[in-house]
């Protein structure tokens, strides 16, 4: 999956394309194959990002502020439901700001709402904005 998504935004489709050609192809030929994904194209100039999300969790903004925020991206239905749209959203990340994605396995516990995991992370990231990539 992650080669057909690569081909097709090499081939210069949007986030949302690319991820519309990537469930078509999983539907009619992976049919019992789900994922979830967020595909987001950063111009590091001008901090322009364009995404879309296929039912994976929200990337985090981070600034000066106390607790992160989800980035302003909509949700769309996982990899490998048939009749699914995907929507490009688009954002600015200023400067000196930041744009965390993660995996669900950094935010899941055996016996705990997801939301908990989320909550923590924010909290985690918040005022991390300043903070150099490493």
């Amino acid at each position: 999956l992650r080669n057909a998504l690569r081909a097709q935004l090499f081939a210069g489709a949007t986030p949302a394309e690319a991820l519309t050609q990537l469930n078509d192809f999983c539907v009619h030929m992976l049919r019992t194959e789900f994922a979830t994904a967020v595909v987001l194209r950063v111009d590091l100039g001008s901090g322009q990002v364009e995404a879309a999300c296929a039912g994976h969790l929200m990337p985090f903004l981070t600034n000066s502020v106390p607790v992160a925020v989800p980035a302003p991206i909509r949700l769309s239905a996982p990899i490998g439901v048939n009749g699914a749209s995907y929507f490009l959203s688009t954002f600015t990340v200023d400067p000196g700001h930041g744009l965390v994605l993660y995996s669900d396995g950094l935010v899941e516990r055996r016996g705990e709402a997801i939301d908990d995991g989320l909550d923590r992370l924010a909290m985690t990231l918040g005022g991390a904005g300043a903070v150099p990539a490493s």
